[in-house]
Protein backbone atom coordinates (compact mmCIF):
# COMPACT_ATOMS: atom_id res chain seq x y z
CA UNK A 1 0.00 0.00 0.00
CA UNK A 2 1.57 3.28 -1.13
CA UNK A 3 1.94 6.05 1.44
CA UNK A 4 -0.25 8.36 -0.66
CA UNK A 5 -3.10 5.87 -0.27
CA UNK A 6 -2.91 6.16 3.53
CA UNK A 7 -2.87 9.94 3.22
CA UNK A 8 -5.92 9.90 0.98
CA UNK A 9 -7.92 7.84 3.47
CA UNK A 10 -7.24 10.48 6.12
CA UNK A 11 -8.41 13.41 3.97
CA UNK A 12 -11.64 15.09 4.98
CA UNK A 13 -13.21 14.62 1.55
CA UNK A 14 -12.84 10.83 1.82
CA UNK A 15 -13.97 10.78 5.45
CA UNK A 16 -17.10 12.72 4.47
CA UNK A 17 -17.85 10.21 1.70
CA UNK A 18 -17.30 7.32 4.12
CA UNK A 19 -19.63 8.91 6.67
CA UNK A 20 -22.33 9.34 4.01
CA UNK A 21 -21.98 5.69 2.97
CA UNK A 22 -22.10 4.33 6.52
CA UNK A 23 -25.11 6.52 7.33
CA UNK A 24 -26.85 5.04 4.29
CA UNK A 25 -25.92 1.49 5.40
CA UNK A 26 -27.57 2.12 8.75
CA UNK A 27 -30.77 2.74 6.82
CA UNK A 28 -31.28 6.32 7.95
CA UNK A 29 -30.83 7.94 4.50
CA UNK A 30 -30.60 7.11 0.81
CA UNK A 31 -27.68 8.39 -1.23
CA UNK A 32 -25.85 8.11 -4.53
CA UNK A 33 -22.17 7.22 -5.02
CA UNK A 34 -19.88 7.02 -8.01
CA UNK A 35 -18.21 3.61 -8.58
CA UNK A 36 -14.79 5.13 -7.83
CA UNK A 37 -16.03 6.38 -4.45
CA UNK A 38 -17.37 2.96 -3.50
CA UNK A 39 -14.16 1.23 -4.61
CA UNK A 40 -12.14 3.62 -2.43
CA UNK A 41 -14.38 2.76 0.52
CA UNK A 42 -13.84 -0.96 -0.13
CA UNK A 43 -10.05 -0.39 -0.24
CA UNK A 44 -10.29 1.42 3.10
CA UNK A 45 -12.27 -1.45 4.62
CA UNK A 46 -9.60 -3.91 3.47
CA UNK A 47 -6.92 -1.88 5.24
CA UNK A 48 -9.11 -1.90 8.34
CA UNK A 49 -9.42 -5.72 8.14
CA UNK A 50 -13.15 -5.42 7.44
CA UNK A 51 -13.30 -7.84 4.55
CA UNK A 52 -17.03 -8.53 4.80
CA UNK A 53 -17.80 -4.81 4.71
CA UNK A 54 -15.49 -4.43 1.69
CA UNK A 55 -17.30 -7.24 -0.14
CA UNK A 56 -20.71 -5.73 0.66
CA UNK A 57 -19.54 -2.35 -0.62
CA UNK A 58 -18.34 -3.80 -3.92
CA UNK A 59 -21.60 -5.74 -4.35
CA UNK A 60 -23.50 -2.50 -3.81
CA UNK A 61 -21.26 -0.73 -6.34
CA UNK A 62 -21.90 -3.38 -9.01
CA UNK A 63 -25.65 -3.37 -8.33
CA UNK A 64 -25.67 0.40 -8.68
CA UNK A 65 -23.25 0.48 -11.64
CA UNK A 66 -23.32 -2.91 -13.44
CA UNK A 67 -20.12 -3.62 -15.35
CA UNK A 68 -18.28 -0.65 -13.83
CA UNK A 69 -14.53 -0.97 -14.22
CA UNK A 70 -13.18 0.09 -10.81
CA UNK A 71 -15.22 -2.38 -8.69
CA UNK A 72 -14.49 -5.22 -11.14
CA UNK A 73 -10.75 -4.52 -11.10
CA UNK A 74 -10.90 -4.43 -7.30
CA UNK A 75 -12.49 -7.90 -7.32
CA UNK A 76 -9.95 -9.18 -9.83
CA UNK A 77 -7.04 -7.98 -7.71
CA UNK A 78 -8.49 -9.76 -4.70
CA UNK A 79 -8.36 -12.97 -6.74
CA UNK A 80 -4.70 -12.27 -7.55
CA UNK A 81 -3.92 -11.71 -3.86
CA UNK A 82 -5.36 -15.16 -3.19
CA UNK A 83 -3.33 -16.67 -6.09
CA UNK A 84 -6.57 -17.40 -7.93
CA UNK A 85 -5.38 -16.62 -11.45
CA UNK A 86 -8.39 -18.23 -13.12
CA UNK A 87 -10.76 -16.12 -11.05
CA UNK A 88 -8.85 -12.96 -12.02
CA UNK A 89 -8.97 -13.89 -15.70
CA UNK A 90 -12.72 -14.48 -15.46
CA UNK A 91 -13.16 -10.99 -14.03
CA UNK A 92 -10.91 -9.52 -16.74
CA UNK A 93 -12.88 -11.21 -19.50
CA UNK A 94 -16.12 -9.74 -18.10
CA UNK A 95 -14.86 -6.15 -18.54
CA UNK A 96 -16.06 -4.62 -21.80
CA UNK A 97 -13.58 -1.74 -22.11
CA UNK A 98 -10.18 -3.41 -22.42
CA UNK A 99 -8.50 -0.11 -23.41
CA UNK A 100 -9.12 1.60 -20.07
CA UNK A 101 -5.83 2.35 -18.28
CA UNK A 102 -6.86 0.51 -15.08
CA UNK A 103 -7.86 -2.53 -17.13
CA UNK A 104 -4.52 -2.49 -18.97
CA UNK A 105 -2.70 -2.40 -15.63
CA UNK A 106 -4.88 -5.19 -14.27
CA UNK A 107 -4.07 -7.32 -17.32
CA UNK A 108 -0.37 -6.59 -16.73
CA UNK A 109 -0.68 -7.84 -13.13
CA UNK A 110 -2.26 -11.06 -14.38
CA UNK A 111 0.68 -11.51 -16.78
CA UNK A 112 3.11 -10.89 -13.89
CA UNK A 113 1.52 -13.75 -11.98
CA UNK A 114 1.38 -16.01 -15.04
CA UNK A 115 4.65 -15.33 -16.86
CA UNK A 116 6.70 -12.89 -14.81
CA UNK A 117 7.65 -9.20 -14.92
CA UNK A 118 9.49 -9.21 -18.25
CA UNK A 119 6.43 -10.42 -20.14
CA UNK A 120 4.29 -7.87 -18.32
CA UNK A 121 6.72 -5.09 -19.24
CA UNK A 122 6.59 -6.09 -22.90
CA UNK A 123 2.78 -6.02 -22.81
CA UNK A 124 2.80 -2.56 -21.21
CA UNK A 125 5.30 -1.35 -23.80
CA UNK A 126 2.76 -1.66 -26.57
CA UNK A 127 -0.07 -0.30 -24.42
CA UNK A 128 2.16 2.59 -23.34
CA UNK A 129 2.82 3.79 -26.87
CA UNK A 130 -0.70 3.10 -28.11
CA UNK A 131 -2.05 5.22 -25.26
CA UNK A 132 0.36 8.18 -25.59
CA UNK A 133 1.82 8.52 -29.06
CA UNK A 134 2.33 12.29 -29.06
CA UNK A 135 1.76 13.74 -25.59
CA UNK A 136 5.15 13.91 -23.84
CA UNK A 137 3.75 14.79 -20.41
CA UNK A 138 1.12 12.07 -20.61
CA UNK A 139 3.82 9.58 -21.61
CA UNK A 140 5.79 10.59 -18.52
CA UNK A 141 2.89 10.11 -16.12
CA UNK A 142 1.97 6.78 -17.70
CA UNK A 143 5.56 5.60 -17.28
CA UNK A 144 5.39 6.77 -13.65
CA UNK A 145 2.19 4.77 -13.08
CA UNK A 146 3.79 1.69 -14.64
CA UNK A 147 6.86 2.08 -12.40
CA UNK A 148 4.58 2.27 -9.37
CA UNK A 149 2.74 -0.84 -10.56
CA UNK A 150 5.94 -2.86 -10.74
CA UNK A 151 7.20 -1.56 -7.40
CA UNK A 152 3.89 -2.37 -5.68
CA UNK A 153 4.17 -5.92 -7.01
CA UNK A 154 7.76 -6.37 -5.80
CA UNK A 155 9.72 -5.87 -9.04
CA UNK A 156 12.06 -2.93 -8.42
CA UNK A 157 14.30 -3.65 -11.42
CA UNK A 158 11.44 -3.17 -13.89
CA UNK A 159 10.16 -0.26 -11.82
CA UNK A 160 13.53 1.49 -12.16
CA UNK A 161 13.52 1.12 -15.95
CA UNK A 162 10.10 2.77 -16.18
CA UNK A 163 10.79 5.55 -13.68
CA UNK A 164 13.86 6.53 -15.70
CA UNK A 165 11.62 6.79 -18.75
CA UNK A 166 9.21 8.93 -16.78
CA UNK A 167 11.99 11.31 -15.77
CA UNK A 168 13.01 11.72 -19.40
CA UNK A 169 9.56 13.22 -20.06
CA UNK A 170 8.80 14.99 -16.74
CA UNK A 171 12.18 15.47 -15.01
CA UNK A 172 11.19 17.92 -12.28
CA UNK A 173 8.03 16.39 -10.82
CA UNK A 174 8.53 15.76 -7.10
CA UNK A 175 6.25 12.67 -7.06
CA UNK A 176 8.34 11.07 -9.80
CA UNK A 177 11.60 11.91 -8.01
CA UNK A 178 10.15 10.50 -4.77
CA UNK A 179 9.20 7.29 -6.56
CA UNK A 180 12.72 6.97 -7.99
CA UNK A 181 14.20 7.39 -4.51
CA UNK A 182 11.89 4.71 -3.12
CA UNK A 183 12.79 2.32 -5.94
CA UNK A 184 16.50 2.93 -5.31
CA UNK A 185 15.95 2.06 -1.65
CA UNK A 186 14.22 -1.17 -2.70
CA UNK A 187 17.28 -1.92 -4.85
CA UNK A 188 19.58 -1.28 -1.88
CA UNK A 189 21.06 1.92 -3.34
CA UNK A 190 20.43 4.13 -0.34
CA UNK A 191 23.22 6.64 -1.14
CA UNK A 192 21.78 7.73 -4.48
CA UNK A 193 18.29 7.75 -2.97
CA UNK A 194 19.47 10.04 -0.17
CA UNK A 195 20.72 12.64 -2.67
CA UNK A 196 17.26 12.85 -4.24
CA UNK A 197 15.54 12.96 -0.87
CA UNK A 198 17.77 15.76 0.42
CA UNK A 199 16.75 17.78 -2.63
CA UNK A 200 13.05 17.12 -2.02
CA UNK A 201 13.31 18.02 1.67
CA UNK A 202 15.23 21.23 0.94
CA UNK A 203 12.40 22.26 -1.41
CA UNK A 204 9.67 21.22 1.06
CA UNK A 205 10.76 20.62 4.68
CA UNK A 206 7.23 19.41 5.54
CA UNK A 207 7.32 16.56 3.00
CA UNK A 208 6.54 13.61 5.29
CA UNK A 209 6.97 11.08 2.48
CA UNK A 210 10.51 12.29 1.83
CA UNK A 211 11.39 12.19 5.53
CA UNK A 212 10.00 8.64 5.75
CA UNK A 213 12.01 7.51 2.74
CA UNK A 214 15.12 9.15 4.17
CA UNK A 215 14.56 7.24 7.41
CA UNK A 216 14.19 3.97 5.50
CA UNK A 217 17.36 4.65 3.49
CA UNK A 218 19.32 5.11 6.71
CA UNK A 219 17.64 2.10 8.30
CA UNK A 220 18.68 -0.36 5.57
CA UNK A 221 22.22 1.03 5.78
CA UNK A 222 22.32 0.40 9.52
CA UNK A 223 22.52 4.12 10.33
CA UNK A 224 20.05 3.92 13.18
CA UNK A 225 20.67 7.34 14.70
CA UNK A 226 20.20 9.15 11.37
CA UNK A 227 17.12 7.04 10.70
CA UNK A 228 15.68 7.92 14.09
CA UNK A 229 16.31 11.63 13.48
CA UNK A 230 14.41 11.49 10.18
CA UNK A 231 11.55 9.59 11.82
CA UNK A 232 11.28 12.16 14.60
CA UNK A 233 11.13 14.97 12.04
CA UNK A 234 8.33 13.13 10.22
CA UNK A 235 6.40 12.51 13.44
CA UNK A 236 6.75 16.17 14.39
CA UNK A 237 4.95 17.00 11.14
CA UNK A 238 2.33 14.24 11.46
CA UNK A 239 2.35 12.22 14.68
CA UNK A 240 -0.17 9.68 13.40
CA UNK A 241 1.27 8.97 9.97
CA UNK A 242 0.99 5.16 9.64
CA UNK A 243 4.08 4.80 7.46
CA UNK A 244 6.19 6.78 9.92
CA UNK A 245 4.90 4.75 12.85
CA UNK A 246 5.76 1.50 11.07
CA UNK A 247 9.26 2.76 10.27
CA UNK A 248 9.80 3.73 13.92
CA UNK A 249 8.54 0.34 15.14
CA UNK A 250 10.80 -1.49 12.67
CA UNK A 251 13.81 0.60 13.68
CA UNK A 252 13.19 -0.14 17.36
CA UNK A 253 12.79 -3.83 16.52
CA UNK A 254 16.08 -3.88 14.58
CA UNK A 255 17.89 -2.43 17.59
CA UNK A 256 16.18 -5.01 19.85
CA UNK A 257 14.23 -2.37 21.81
CA UNK A 258 11.28 -4.72 21.90
CA UNK A 259 9.27 -3.00 24.61
CA UNK A 260 9.16 0.34 22.78
CA UNK A 261 8.72 -1.36 19.41
CA UNK A 262 5.62 -3.15 20.72
CA UNK A 263 4.11 0.16 21.83
CA UNK A 264 4.59 1.68 18.37
CA UNK A 265 3.32 -1.43 16.55
CA UNK A 266 0.16 -1.11 18.66
CA UNK A 267 -0.29 2.48 17.52
CA UNK A 268 0.33 1.55 13.90
CA UNK A 269 -2.06 -1.42 13.97
CA UNK A 270 -4.90 0.82 15.10
CA UNK A 271 -4.62 2.50 11.70
CA UNK A 272 -3.70 -0.57 9.61
CA UNK A 273 -4.98 -3.71 11.35
CA UNK A 274 -4.77 -5.70 8.09
CA UNK A 275 -0.94 -5.79 8.00
CA UNK A 276 0.00 -9.39 8.82
CA UNK A 277 3.73 -8.58 8.87
CA UNK A 278 3.26 -5.91 11.55
CA UNK A 279 1.24 -8.37 13.67
CA UNK A 280 4.07 -10.91 13.22
CA UNK A 281 6.73 -8.45 14.39
CA UNK A 282 4.54 -7.35 17.27
CA UNK A 283 4.23 -11.01 18.27
CA UNK A 284 8.02 -11.32 17.95
CA UNK A 285 8.51 -8.36 20.30
CA UNK A 286 6.18 -9.87 22.88
CA UNK A 287 7.89 -13.27 22.55
CA UNK A 288 11.29 -11.66 23.18
CA UNK A 289 9.78 -10.01 26.27
CA UNK A 290 8.52 -13.42 27.49
CA UNK A 291 4.92 -12.18 27.24
CA UNK A 292 3.84 -15.38 25.56
CA UNK A 293 0.06 -15.14 25.97
CA UNK A 294 0.02 -11.69 24.38
CA UNK A 295 2.42 -12.88 21.69
CA UNK A 296 0.02 -15.72 20.89
CA UNK A 297 -2.83 -13.27 20.25
CA UNK A 298 -0.75 -11.16 17.84
CA UNK A 299 0.55 -14.22 16.01
CA UNK A 300 -2.91 -15.72 15.63
CA UNK A 301 -4.00 -12.45 14.02
CA UNK A 302 -0.94 -12.59 11.77
CA UNK A 303 -1.64 -16.21 10.79
CA UNK A 304 -5.27 -15.50 9.92
CA UNK A 305 -4.41 -12.51 7.75
CA UNK A 306 -1.44 -14.24 6.09
CA UNK A 307 -3.51 -17.31 5.20
CA UNK A 308 -6.14 -15.12 3.50
CA UNK A 309 -3.66 -13.64 1.02
CA UNK A 310 -1.04 -16.41 0.82
CA UNK A 311 1.52 -14.07 2.40
CA UNK A 312 5.25 -14.93 2.19
CA UNK A 313 5.51 -14.29 5.94
CA UNK A 314 3.09 -17.15 6.69
CA UNK A 315 5.77 -19.87 7.26
CA UNK A 316 7.74 -17.56 9.56
CA UNK A 317 4.59 -16.95 11.54
CA UNK A 318 4.15 -20.71 11.96
CA UNK A 319 7.72 -21.13 13.22
CA UNK A 320 7.31 -18.46 15.89
CA UNK A 321 3.79 -19.62 16.71
CA UNK A 322 5.23 -23.07 17.34
CA UNK A 323 7.73 -21.53 19.75
CA UNK A 324 4.99 -19.67 21.61
CA UNK A 325 2.82 -22.77 21.92
CA UNK A 326 5.86 -24.66 23.20
CA UNK A 327 6.58 -21.98 25.81
CA UNK A 328 2.95 -22.14 26.94
CA UNK A 329 3.06 -25.93 27.20
CA UNK A 330 0.74 -26.66 24.25
CA UNK A 331 2.78 -29.49 22.77
CA UNK A 332 0.29 -30.71 20.18
CA UNK A 333 -0.36 -27.23 18.83
CA UNK A 334 3.39 -26.49 18.69
CA UNK A 335 4.21 -29.61 16.69
CA UNK A 336 1.18 -29.09 14.46
CA UNK A 337 2.59 -25.71 13.41
CA UNK A 338 5.96 -27.24 12.55
CA UNK A 339 4.41 -30.18 10.70
CA UNK A 340 2.76 -27.72 8.30
CA UNK A 341 6.12 -26.37 7.22
CA UNK A 342 8.39 -27.56 4.45
CA UNK A 343 12.05 -26.82 3.74
CA UNK A 344 11.11 -24.93 0.57
CA UNK A 345 9.04 -22.49 2.60
CA UNK A 346 11.60 -21.54 5.24
CA UNK A 347 14.96 -22.43 3.69
CA UNK A 348 15.85 -24.84 6.50
CA UNK A 349 15.14 -28.48 7.12
CA UNK A 350 11.82 -28.97 8.92
CA UNK A 351 13.45 -31.57 11.21
CA UNK A 352 15.76 -28.87 12.57
CA UNK A 353 12.80 -26.60 13.30
CA UNK A 354 11.07 -29.58 14.92
CA UNK A 355 14.19 -30.17 17.02
CA UNK A 356 14.21 -26.52 18.06
CA UNK A 357 10.58 -26.78 19.15
CA UNK A 358 11.19 -29.97 21.13
CA UNK A 359 14.11 -28.33 22.95
CA UNK A 360 11.97 -25.35 23.89
CA UNK A 361 9.36 -27.80 25.18
CA UNK A 362 12.16 -29.23 27.39
CA UNK A 363 12.17 -32.47 25.43
CA UNK A 364 15.89 -31.97 24.86
CA UNK A 365 16.78 -35.63 24.39
CA UNK A 366 14.37 -35.98 21.45
CA UNK A 367 15.49 -32.65 19.99
CA UNK A 368 19.18 -33.53 20.17
CA UNK A 369 18.50 -36.93 18.59
CA UNK A 370 16.75 -35.27 15.65
CA UNK A 371 19.81 -33.05 15.18
CA UNK A 372 22.16 -36.04 15.27
CA UNK A 373 20.00 -37.84 12.70
CA UNK A 374 19.96 -34.72 10.52
CA UNK A 375 23.78 -34.55 10.54
CA UNK A 376 24.14 -38.27 9.86
CA UNK A 377 21.81 -38.16 6.85
CA UNK A 378 22.99 -34.87 5.38
CA UNK A 379 25.21 -35.15 2.28
CA UNK A 380 27.37 -32.20 3.37
CA UNK A 381 28.67 -32.75 6.90
CA UNK A 382 30.08 -29.25 7.36
CA UNK A 383 26.86 -27.59 6.23
CA UNK A 384 24.88 -29.89 8.52
CA UNK A 385 27.01 -28.92 11.53
CA UNK A 386 26.62 -25.23 10.69
CA UNK A 387 22.82 -25.43 10.44
CA UNK A 388 22.68 -27.53 13.62
CA UNK A 389 24.79 -24.95 15.45
CA UNK A 390 22.51 -22.10 14.37
CA UNK A 391 19.37 -23.94 15.49
CA UNK A 392 20.91 -24.83 18.85
CA UNK A 393 22.04 -21.23 19.29
CA UNK A 394 18.49 -20.01 18.62
CA UNK A 395 17.29 -22.56 21.18
CA UNK A 396 19.63 -20.98 23.80
CA UNK A 397 21.74 -24.16 23.83
CA UNK A 398 24.99 -22.25 23.49
CA UNK A 399 27.29 -24.95 24.87
CA UNK A 400 25.95 -27.51 22.41
CA UNK A 401 26.09 -24.97 19.56
CA UNK A 402 29.80 -24.31 20.23
CA UNK A 403 30.72 -27.92 19.54
CA UNK A 404 29.29 -27.70 16.02
CA UNK A 405 30.96 -24.39 15.16
CA UNK A 406 34.29 -25.67 16.52
CA UNK A 407 33.93 -28.77 14.35
CA UNK A 408 33.70 -26.51 11.29
CA UNK A 409 36.71 -24.37 12.27
CA UNK A 410 38.79 -27.53 12.63
CA UNK A 411 37.59 -28.97 9.30
CA UNK A 412 39.35 -28.74 5.95
CA UNK A 413 37.97 -27.94 2.48
CA UNK A 414 35.10 -25.81 3.72
CA UNK A 415 32.52 -25.26 0.94
CA UNK A 416 30.93 -21.91 0.19
CA UNK A 417 27.41 -21.09 1.27
CA UNK A 418 25.07 -18.55 -0.28
CA UNK A 419 23.73 -16.14 2.34
CA UNK A 420 20.52 -14.27 1.53
CA UNK A 421 20.87 -10.65 2.64
CA UNK A 422 18.28 -7.88 2.95
CA UNK A 423 16.41 -6.81 -0.20
CA UNK A 424 16.92 -10.26 -1.74
CA UNK A 425 20.60 -9.77 -2.53
CA UNK A 426 22.97 -12.71 -2.19
CA UNK A 427 26.46 -12.91 -0.81
CA UNK A 428 28.85 -15.85 -0.79
CA UNK A 429 30.49 -16.48 2.56
CA UNK A 430 32.35 -19.46 3.93
CA UNK A 431 31.20 -21.54 6.87
CA UNK A 432 34.45 -21.04 8.78
CA UNK A 433 34.12 -17.26 8.78
CA UNK A 434 30.53 -17.49 9.94
CA UNK A 435 31.47 -20.00 12.62
CA UNK A 436 33.95 -17.57 14.19
CA UNK A 437 31.14 -15.05 14.52
CA UNK A 438 28.79 -17.57 16.09
CA UNK A 439 31.49 -18.82 18.46
CA UNK A 440 32.11 -15.27 19.64
CA UNK A 441 28.38 -14.81 20.14
CA UNK A 442 28.12 -18.06 22.12
CA UNK A 443 31.07 -17.01 24.29
CA UNK A 444 29.32 -13.71 24.94
CA UNK A 445 26.11 -15.48 25.95
CA UNK A 446 28.04 -17.90 28.18
CA UNK A 447 29.97 -15.02 29.83
CA UNK A 448 33.33 -16.41 28.67
CA UNK A 449 35.01 -13.02 28.45
CA UNK A 450 38.55 -14.12 27.54
CA UNK A 451 37.33 -16.43 24.81
CA UNK A 452 35.04 -13.70 23.48
CA UNK A 453 37.92 -11.17 23.35
CA UNK A 454 40.07 -13.73 21.53
CA UNK A 455 37.42 -14.56 18.91
CA UNK A 456 35.99 -11.09 18.25
CA UNK A 457 38.88 -9.69 16.12
CA UNK A 458 38.79 -12.80 13.93
CA UNK A 459 35.03 -12.51 13.53
CA UNK A 460 35.30 -8.83 12.57
CA UNK A 461 38.06 -9.54 10.06
CA UNK A 462 36.37 -12.50 8.37
CA UNK A 463 32.66 -11.55 8.49
CA UNK A 464 32.09 -7.93 9.60
CA UNK A 465 28.44 -7.71 8.53
CA UNK A 466 27.45 -10.84 10.41
CA UNK A 467 29.49 -9.71 13.43
CA UNK A 468 27.61 -6.44 13.50
CA UNK A 469 24.31 -8.31 13.27
CA UNK A 470 25.02 -10.71 16.14
CA UNK A 471 27.33 -8.73 18.42
CA UNK A 472 26.15 -5.22 17.51
CA UNK A 473 23.13 -5.20 19.85
CA UNK A 474 25.53 -5.44 22.82
CA UNK A 475 27.50 -2.37 21.68
CA UNK A 476 26.25 1.26 21.47
CA UNK A 477 24.82 2.12 18.04
CA UNK A 478 27.35 4.85 17.33
CA UNK A 479 30.30 2.40 17.52
CA UNK A 480 31.24 0.98 14.12
CA UNK A 481 31.94 -2.72 13.85
CA UNK A 482 35.64 -2.12 13.13
CA UNK A 483 35.89 -0.32 16.49
CA UNK A 484 34.17 -3.00 18.60
CA UNK A 485 37.44 -4.29 20.05
CA UNK A 486 38.78 -0.87 21.02
CA UNK A 487 35.43 0.04 22.57
CA UNK A 488 35.44 -3.10 24.73
CA UNK A 489 39.08 -2.47 25.65
CA UNK A 490 38.32 1.06 26.89
CA UNK A 491 35.13 -0.08 28.66
CA UNK A 492 36.63 -3.28 29.99
CA UNK A 493 35.29 -3.15 33.54
CA UNK A 494 31.77 -2.19 32.47
CA UNK A 495 31.63 -4.90 29.81
CA UNK A 496 33.05 -7.52 32.17
CA UNK A 497 30.45 -6.59 34.78
CA UNK A 498 27.74 -6.84 32.13
CA UNK A 499 28.81 -10.39 31.30
CA UNK A 500 28.83 -11.63 34.89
Amino acid sequence: MAEDDFSYFREQSFLDTLARYETMCRGTTSDYFEPEELTDIAEYYMIQDRRDDASACIRFALNLHPGSIDPLVFLGRQHLCEEDIDGAITIYNSITDSNDCEVIFFRAEIIMHQKGPEEASQYLESAYFDENKNDMEEQGWTAYDIASLFRDNGYPEQAFTWIERALEKIPNEKDVLQEKADILIDLGNSNEASVILEQLISEDPYNVSAWNSKAEAHLISGNYEESDDAIEYALAIDENNPCTLLLKANALFDTQNYSEAHKIYKRYLKFVPSNETAWFYDGSCLFSLSRYKESLQSLLQARRLAAEINSPVWPHILVLLGDVYAKLGYSDEALDCINKLSESQIGIDADLIRAHTLIIMERRKEGFQLIRDYITNHPNTVEAHYMAGVVLEESDEFKEARTHFRYIINSKNIPKTKIIKKKNTEKNQDYRALSFVHLAYCALQLHLFNEFIELLPIAIDTAPEETEELIGPFIPNEVEVKDFCSYIDTHHEFFLQFMQ
